[in-house]
């Protein structure tokens, strides 16, 4: 669903935001953190925490911010807000609604 219906901006934006290649974001991030996330089994303070393997810092308003700016781009882009904008709302306040 990701990337059809919706924009995901990992494949393109957040390599970007960490200042590296899709492959150096994919070797460098703990391998099941964005998931346990997801799914609802970790809070965004474990994410931020955990989300890259070796333990470095990430700015977790910044990537917040990162994110909610690529998918409100993408939905004006395509003539609307659409569902991109309850993902951000997602990420930034628990909401769907």
């Amino acid at each position: 669903m990701q990337d059809t219906v919706v924009y995901d901006p990992f494949f393109q934006d957040m390599p970007v935001h960490f200042g590296m290649s899709f492959k150096e974001l994919l070797a460098s991030k703990h391998p099941t953190a964005w998931v346990e996330f997801e799914c609802g089994h970790i809070g965004e303070d474990e994410l931020l925490a955990k989300f890259f393997a070796d333990g470095r810092r990430v700015d977790g308003q910044a990537l917040k911010d990162m994110m909610v700016g690529a998918v409100r781009s993408f939905a004006l882009l395509e003539g609307g807000v659409g569902p991109g904008c309850a993902v951000s709302r997602i990420w930034v306040d628990g909401s769907t609604s």
